[in-house]
């Protein structure tokens, strides 16, 4: 056990990513994926309408990701789409877990993580 602690944390002081910092991580079969730093939804919003995939980023548009699919207003897109807005995520510190929801719902008002019902949610909101 002690092993795998000091690996763990010779890995963060490798990667610049210490204990005080925040950090979020995905896990799926032998792969973990690990972010550091708070999601930075309101650059994702820029980068995404400056590709043209909304007018501007006060447009309301909500992401349903799955990580090897992607709902955008409920319509599934192609894998090219899929692999560009995977990537974007990423560069914006926003993994692209599955049942992950980003919703830009207009007038500068996000959110990103778990919608648990009409009237919950679990994850970041910035209003």
């Amino acid at each position: 056990m002690n092993n795998q602690r000091s690996d763990i944390a010779k890995f963060f002081d490798d990667f610049n990513i210490v204990a005080t910092k925040d950090f979020q991580f995905y896990k799926k079969g032998n792969h973990i994926v690990v972010v550091s730093g708070d999601p930075d939804i309101e650059g994702f919003f820029r980068a995404y309408a400056k590709a043209g995939y909304i007018s501007d980023r006060q447009s309301k548009v909500e992401l349903n990701i799955n990580g090897h699919s992607l709902l955008i207003n409920d319509e599934m897109t192609d894998d090219g789409t899929l692999a560009k807005i995977n990537a974007m995520m990423q560069d914006y510190r926003i993994l692209p877990a599955p049942g992950k929801i980003l919703h830009s719902m207009g007038g500068g008002k996000y959110k990103l993580g778990y919608s648990l019902g009409a009237k919950s949610h679990l994850g970041t909101w910035i209003f």
